[in-house]
C-alpha cells in the first residue's frame, strides 16, 4: 500500500470516527428527502457522483418517477447530523433550488421516521 493510499484510508476512517456521515449513506438519504418532498414514487436513485461539502452537507442528482409514471430528474442539497443512535438527522434541505421551510422539514422528518 502506498503512503498516499494509506493516508486516504486513515483520513476516511478518522472522518467516520469523528461522526461525519458517510457520503453514500447521506446521498441516499438526501435523495429520499427529495422523493418525499416532491411526492415521487419509490425508489429514487442517486445518479452521478454525490458531492460532499466541507460543512458535511451533500449535494445529489437523483431520478425517479412521478405519480403518472413520468421520469423525473432533479437535484437536492441536504445537511445532516448524526443522531445518538448513529442515524442521520436532517437539519436542512434544498430541493430543486427551494429551501424547505421548518414545516416542510418537520413533515419530511416524520416520513423518514426521525424524531426531534
Amino acid at each position: 500500500m502506498t503512503t498516499t493510499t494509506l493516508a486516504a484510508v486513515l483520513g476516511a476512517a478518522l472522518l467516520t470516527a469523528c461522526g461525519e456521515p458517510p457520503v453514500q449513506g447521506a446521498a441516499e438519504r438526501c435523495a429520499e428527502v427529495a422523493r418525499i418532498h416532491r411526492e415521487l414514487q419509490s425508489p429514487v436513485s442517486v445518479t452521478g457522483q454525490p458531492v460532499k461539502s466541507p460543512d458535511g452537507s451533500v449535494t445529489v442528482e437523483y431520478e425517479g418517477m412521478d405519480a403518472m409514471n413520468v421520469p423525473v430528474r432533479g437535484s437536492a442539497h441536504c445537511r445532516f447530523a448524526p443522531s445518538e443512535q448513529g442515524d442521520l438527522t436532517l437539519l436542512a434541505a434544498v430541493v430543486e433550488g427551494s429551501p424547505l421551510d421548518p414545516g416542510e422539514l418537520d413533515t419530511v422528518r416524520g416520513e423518514l421516521g426521525e424524531t426531534r
